[in-house]
């Protein structure tokens, strides 16, 4: 069954706003989305739920290989949840193949949205995301990462910024739509209409309207805030600001970022001049 449509991203781009845009286009929604409502509109894929069978032992206690294996069990799963109709699923690895299997299996997938962010600016969330320092979220974003191995979520092989970024868009297809995260910012409208357009809906310039109204950032942070409390550690919605990096990271972190990966970033025009 190819019904999946992958919501990927690198970590720290924005997926979740994308995830919440897309469930109050589908159900026209008339206010903000609560984080379990966007959660049933679009699975989480490394989710142990779609990998356990009726007797098998705690996902955190399996090895990378054996996890591997069953991702395309996986995958069927979650193309079973929404038998006949499409079913959204976010991802945050690279699509590649890892531990001799592929990180996306194409039998089930219909569709995908791929998310970009200014690596400058991801790195600065990053940093924050997971209270860490900025040269540890840089270092990170150059290895090829691969995410912990948990009782609630299976690994995702992320690689790093340019190798991630690449895997997914260095071959247009008409199955696959680029959405920039600043754009996202800047002219909503111009960002998210052609997105619905790719997924050939004719939607009326009041319902896009509606969906961006209660997809922006402001209000998905001030939810969190009522939910979670302000500040916290792990904030999803921290910011929503474009070119956070230039009163954050210094001219030496700049330079290291842009010649690590800027082959990707002059792709998405990310190079700032000097650079």
């Amino acid at each position: 069954m190819s019904n999946i449509i992958w919501l990927a991203s690198y970590p720290r781009s924005g997926n979740i706003w994308l995830q919440a845009f897309l469930y109050n286009l589908f159900n026209d929604s008339r206010q903000v989305p609560s984080a379990v409502a966007i959660g049933d509109f679009c699975t989480p894929e490394p989710a142990a739920v779609h990998f356990l069978g009726p007797d098998s032992p705690p996902l955190g206690s399996w090895t990378r290989e054996e996890v591997a294996a069953r991702r395309g069990v996986a995958h069927q799963a979650i193309a079973g949840l929404r038998s006949g109709d499409n079913v959204f699923a976010s991802t945050q690895a690279a699509l590649a193949e890892n531990s001799g299997f592929p990180s996306i299996t194409m039998e089930h997938t219909a569709a995908a949205v791929y998310l970009v962010r200014n690596p400058l600016d991801v790195a600065v969330s990053l940093a924050a995301y997971n209270d860490q320092g900025l040269d540890e979220a840089i270092l990170r974003m150059e290895e090829e990462y691969e995410s912990d191995n948990t009782d609630q979520f299976a690994y995702e092989y992320q690689g790093n910024w340019s190798n991630n970024v690449m895997s997914w868009t260095q071959q247009r297809h008409a199955g696959l739509h680029l959405i920039r995260y600043e754009d996202m910012i800047s002219a909503p409208e111009n960002a998210f209409g052609p997105l619905v357009a790719f997924f050939g809906l004719d939607t009326p310039p009041e319902r896009l309207a509606r969906a961006i109204k209660y997809s922006s950032f402001n209000e998905l942070a001030a939810m969190e805030e009522q939910c979670t409390g302000a500040g916290h550690v792990g904030e999803i919605f921290r910011a929503g600001k474009a070119d956070q990096w230039r009163d954050v990271l210094s001219d030496q972190q700049v330079h290291r970022i842009v010649n690590r990966h800027a082959k990707q970033m002059e792709r998405f025009g990310y190079v700032p001049n000097g650079y």
